[in-house]
């Protein structure tokens, strides 16, 4: 064969090959660079996001409150709308062209979490003015009842032109208004003047409906919306093996927890931080040592340390990490960071106590609540109609569903081990916390991603495995987590999602987020030594506490992240938050991305204290800083009062007593530590009169 005929054979079947395979090069690489672009982007608004949060609980007092922080994540969440759609080029359109993509946005907090996500929503019936339409207004017109499930159920027609306003009165132009005995020879009086519905067919009902058994027309009509869920908690239900204990507990990112429910014949309402059982070694009050944790009530403790010149109070903190010496904390002669530590770490002490007596027995399988597990999205299925039907595939199998999901069911660890300490990253408690929330988001995240879809024309959305890693971050951060789903991205449909956590707000503590500055000691004229502070106006760099360069001093002064980074300094002497830069910052501390590890060991390690904390000064600082912040953190779960209470049924001849010379003795059975207040209501059968003795 001539050279000639190789070369042909070779343009007319090797080189359309080749071309083609260019082409289809080239377009995998134009679509890699795209997904890129839209990962840049869609991070970009995640963390403008943040910043706005950031921002936002930096400068509102009131940021920790339900309404206001609800308020707050909403303007954040137009940030991220906003932003994307600029930097998809499409600013002009807003949000409205961006949401379609957007099938869930997460933000964790301290205590619970929010999700933004698009929902089903009835369509409410309105006249052309805007105002709530229901059956007794003007221009409704009663049409039929019908019958869904046993239930009566009124059709109504609404006539728009029917109505006008005229100085604020309601008149009918040739409208009919249904009147009571419409309603009730119809067998609907009870819906008279309830709002309306609309059907899928324009007509109204005042009951959300949907049957099969029924025209698909007379059916709710539902619309599709866009809306900040509401607020779930982080949250187990337990139930002992014997049921003498039923109890509510909500956890937050720290061990911060709140307790209500029943145990034994008592009902608790308790709140507070879970230190481990061994961490105060000792507390003496005037060099007398206290042996039992509830001798004083908390009012008692904190009248004690705030009263120096009276009570000297002195408490001993085990370091726990095999190093040569404990912390001591007294409040004579110190300043109030120090005694805020105290409270802190009293407060503590008498709740953990009371956790570790009351509930050391209960296991992860108590648990009750136990919904968010991987048996609801087993088959590849969620129940999304609570009708036990499945309604649409996740595209999962069970063994992924088990990774994503924790099943309780033979977990018979010990929640609140008192020989476990529950500020490790790997004890029992912290593992059982991860759980419940890491299960809790999961489910309302994939039943979001389910409605996603139902409601989309686009491709079926799949909720992703999130790493560990990444798990590890919204557990113990404020954060947010975005999806973006369905745009065209070159061959593909893009699929990604972007994370952004915070340390740097106001609801919320972290511990590695501390900044210290050593308090240098200063002699007056009249020759009295008196420690420095920021408002003395010198110049000082503030560190993290485990930065090399932090100089070791006997007293610091602490202050969170954010009081830097946004120039916010609390003024001792004004009593005010004032904006004006009274540190430095070292510049490889504020920057993450600067910080050096000391020995190989990062910020947040359980050998944080090993590796770090070489000096007992240093550790007393963290000790006093972490304990302050903690102290002064608003919570809104938090109880103001940690009570129990007991219901005594006794029954007594109040006649010997009528004339104020009787009495009568009722003991509850429980010791003064378990019965912090006990109400008895005396009532005479015969005149009625009751009096409360407390």
């Amino acid at each position: 064969m001539k050279l000639q005929h190789l070369a042909v054979i070779f343009a007319v079947i090797f080189l359309p090959i080749i071309l083609i395979t260019s082409f289809y090069i080239n377009q995998q690489v134009d679509t890699i660079k795209l997904q890129e672009s839209y990962d840049d982007k869609l991070l970009d608004a995640t963390h403008d996001a943040m910043v706005a949060f950031e921002l936002n609980t930096a400068n509102e007092d009131l940021s920790s409150v339900a309404d206001s922080l609800r308020s707050i994540i909403e303007a954040s969440n137009g940030v991220f709308l906003n932003t994307l759609a600029t930097n998809l080029g499409v600013s002009n359109a807003s949000k409205s062209l961006v949401q379609p993509y957007i099938p869930a946005i997460l933000y964790t907090l301290y205590d619970g979490y929010y999700i933004y996500a698009p929902t089903n929503a009835p369509v409410v019936c309105v006249d052309k003015y805007g105002q709530t339409i229901s059956t007794n207004s003007y221009g409704v017109t009663y049409e039929r009842t019908i019958n869904v499930n046993g239930q009566a159920i009124g059709i109504y027609s609404f006539n728009q032109d029917s109505v006008t306003y005229l100085n604020d009165t309601t008149t009918a132009n040739g409208g009919n208004k249904v009147n009571l005995n419409m309603m009730e020879n119809n067998g609907v009086l009870s819906e008279y003047g309830q709002m309306l519905y609309k059907n899928k067919n324009g007509t109204y009902s005042t009951i959300l409906h949907n049957s099969n058994s029924l025209s698909p027309d007379y059916n709710t009509f539902y619309k599709q919306s866009y809306i900040l869920k509401s607020f779930v908690s982080y949250t187990g239900t337990y139930e002992n093996d014997d049921r003498t204990k039923n109890v509510t507990i909500n956890y937050t990112l720290d061990n911060f927890l709140t307790v209500n429910g029943k145990i034994g014949d008592i009902y608790y309402t308790k709140s507070g931080y879970l230190i481990a059982d061994n961490l105060i070694s000792r507390i003496t009050v005037n060099g007398v040592e206290c042996q039992n944790w509830y001798v004083y009530s908390e009012d008692n403790w904190h009248q004690m340390i705030n009263d120096p010149a009276n009570y000297n109070v002195q408490i001993t903190l085990n370091n726990n990490n095999d190093i040569n010496y404990n912390t001591l904390l007294t409040n004579v002669n110190v300043t109030d960071d120090v005694r805020q530590a105290m409270i802190y770490y009293i407060d503590s002490w008498m709740f953990s106590k009371w956790i570790y007596a009351n509930l050391g027995d209960v296991k992860a399988s108590n648990i009750k609540n136990n919904d968010y597990t991987f048996v609801n999205i087993e088959g590849n299925k969620i129940d999304t109609n609570g009708d036990g039907i499945p309604d649409k595939s996740l595209g999962v199998d069970t063994e992924l569903a088990s990774r994503m999901m924790h099943n309780f069911d033979g977990d018979n660890e010990l929640i609140f081990n008192p020989s476990e300490n529950p500020e490790n990253a790997e004890s029992k408690f912290v593992r059982h916390k991860r759980d419940i929330t890491k299960n809790s988001i999961t489910y309302n995240l994939a039943l979001a991603m389910v409605t996603y879809t139902e409601m989309s024309s686009m491709t079926e959305y799949n909720l992703p495995i999130l790493k560990d890693s990444e798990w590890d971050k919204i557990l113990s951060n404020v954060s947010i987590l975005s999806f973006m789903q369905g745009m065209k991205c070159g061959l593909k449909v893009y699929n990604n999602y972007a994370l952004v956590c915070s340390n740097n707000n106001e609801i919320s503590v972290t511990p590695s987020e501390i900044y210290y500055v050593p308090d240098i000691p200063e002699t007056l004229a009249d020759g009295s030594i008196i420690n420095t502070n920021i408002e003395d106006n010198y110049p000082e760099t503030a560190h993290r506490i485990d930065c090399p360069d932090l100089l070791d001093a006997e007293h610091y002064i602490s202050f969170k992240s954010k009081e830097v980074k946004y120039d916010k300094l609390y003024s001792k002497l004004s009593g005010k938050y004032e904006y004006d830069h009274k540190v430095y910052t070292d510049y490889k501390c504020l920057v993450d991305s600067n910080y050096i590890s000391i020995n190989g060991v990062t910020r947040g390690n359980t050998d944080l204290f090993r590796a770090v904390f070489q000096t007992p000064n240093k550790l007393r600082a963290y000790r006093i800083g972490v304990a302050k912040e903690r102290n002064n953190l608003y919570k809104s779960i938090e109880y103001e009062e940690n009570l129990g209470f007991q219901i005594k049924n006794y029954s007594a001849n109040l006649a010997t007593i009528s004339g104020g010379t009787g009495t009568i003795s009722i003991s509850s059975g429980k010791p003064i530590s378990e019965i912090s207040r006990m109400e008895i209501v005396i009532e005479d059968t015969e005149n009625r009169d009751h009096r409360s003795v407390c």
